[in-house]
């Protein structure tokens, strides 16, 4: 009789373990996608931090006033209106 309880316990506790293992290979797998998710997104906020340009600082614009300025020392709307005159001049600089 005693043989024929610890059969049954021991399938039981097999069963159990066997239970467990697969919900750790599932929690595994979770762990997993979420330090992907993490990387990623640190990645692409990386990403946004290192990117420099006029953009990021229009981006910045509405927090601070005068930011373009403080960079460039000149206006945004007089900055438009010199880069006709740089880019698409007529006149050959150097004949």
């Amino acid at each position: 009789m005693d043989f024929l309880a610890l059969t049954i316990e021991n399938r039981q506790m097999q069963s159990m373990v066997a239970y467990m293992e697969q919900d750790i290979h599932c929690l595994n797998a979770k762990v997993q996608d979420l330090e992907k998710k993490k990387t990623k997104c640190l990645e692409e906020k990386l990403d946004e931090s290192r990117r420099f340009g006029v953009e990021s600082i229009f981006a910045k614009e509405d927090k601070m006033n005068g930011l373009f300025k403080y960079y460039t020392t000149i206006t945004y709307i007089r900055f438009l209106s010199l880069l006709p005159g740089i880019f698409f001049t007529s006149t050959k600089l150097f004949p």
